[in-house]
């Protein structure tokens, strides 16, 4: 039997589905075994690419896209899928997830779970209430003041992922350099007010706290009313997953009344540059990333798909409570950062920067002036 080893991250959305498509794949192709191994998120966002070698399939977040291609961990698999599957991909991709993995003009990993920052209430308390989730910023800021209850995943990496937001939302979406970003100094400074007035509403804790840390007290305590910035997981939206469920929606309008500009999040599947079985993997890695598996198996499984198809299923919609539809808009007008190869490491020097500002220690112009500058 040919065993082909993955690794993806510990969390029910990036572990569940794989498992459950695996073990269907196996039944139907008995000489291929799959077997997944978990690593934190904060390594699958943050982390060293050094301890993926060896892997046969890989489940990545889009930034290391261009690290792993020239590091040599993945194979393109641009070159090794049919060039029709390609373009189902493509033209059933969830806003810009397909082409996040485009690196020096080849397709290195098939789309597999798409994901952004959007908004997220608690549905049961505000309806006690008589409450409606805010749809606007100043809205979610007089809402904040009013009822309390209202905070956001502001550690380093969401904190960036916020200003990102905020830039993208007034018209300036940043762009960045192999060393650093090019702001527009206006829309900047006032997307880093924006972000320190939400982090002063959401209190202290939250500057240390990560979508999975928010979602998990929010549905486990009352002490949460709305969060309008926290990646999405359609898993708290599911019945039976969590003590209670989650109502997930698009983030606040920008100014041209539409939900654009959310950072765009999400993974995709690579096969390993060392795998012995190539032809295997791609076979897994297409089927997992097809229409029809992500549509059924996968999102019945917990998955969060990457396919267009999925997320105007009846079906996925009705057991996740909506959360596909009602985030739909939020995913197809997302901010997307780019994926060269020294990326996470101005990634990782940019966030610091942010969060020092939206904590307070540092001024905003000089959070300007280091974002500017070499990083």
């Amino acid at each position: 039997m040919i065993t082909l080893n993955g690794i993806t991250w510990a969390h029910s959305r990036g572990y569940t589905p794989l498992v459950a498509c695996s073990q269907a794949w196996t039944d139907l192709h008995p000489s291929v075994e799959i077997v997944w191994h978990k690593r934190s998120l904060w390594a699958f966002g943050e982390g060293s690419l050094d301890e993926l070698r060896g892997y046969d399939l890989l489940v990545l977040d889009h930034p290391f896209t261009g690290r792993a291609a020239e590091a040599g961990v993945i194979l393109p698999l641009g070159t090794l899928v049919p060039p029709a599957d390609l373009a189902d991909l493509e033209r059933h991709s969830m806003g810009p997830s397909y082409r996040s993995y485009v690196f020096d003009g080849r397709q290195w990993l098939l789309p597999l779970d798409a994901a952004a920052q959007v908004a997220v209430g608690r549905a049961d308390l505000l309806e006690q209430r008589g409450l409606e989730m805010p749809r606007t910023w100043s809205a979610v800021l007089r809402f904040a003041r009013t009822h309390g209850g209202v905070t956001a995943p502001l550690s380093p990496i969401n904190a960036l992922s916020g200003f990102l937001t905020f830039c993208a939302q007034a018209g300036a979406p940043v762009k960045w350099r192999d060393d650093g970003m090019n702001l527009e100094i206006p829309a900047a400074t006032a997307a880093l007010e924006q972000l320190r007035e939400l982090a002063l509403a959401a209190g202290p804790e939250s500057l240390e706290a990560t979508p999975i840390d928010i979602l998990n007290r929010m549905c486990g305590t009352n002490e949460i009313l709305y969060v309008p910035l926290c990646y999405g997981y359609s898993n708290y939206s599911r019945p039976g997953f969590a003590p209670h469920v989650l109502r997930f929606a698009d983030i606040p309008l920008s100014g041209d009344g539409q939900p654009r500009g959310a950072c765009l999040g999400g993974a995709g599947i690579a096969v390993g540059r060392d795998c012995r079985h190539v032809d295997e993997a791609v076979a897994f890695a297409r089927s997992i990333a097809g229409g029809e598996c992500q549509r059924t198996l996968y999102v019945t499984h917990g998955g969060q798909p990457a396919h267009a198809g999925a997320w105007k299923d009846d079906e996925a919609n009705r057991i996740t409570n909506g959360f596909f539809r009602d985030t739909w808009k939020t995913l197809e007008l997302a901010y997307l950062r780019p994926n060269f190869p020294s990326f996470p490491s101005v990634q990782e020097q940019a966030a610091r920067v942010v969060h020092n500002c939206a904590a307070g220690a540092i001024r905003i112009g000089t959070a300007v002036d280091q974002l500017q500058g070499r990083l």
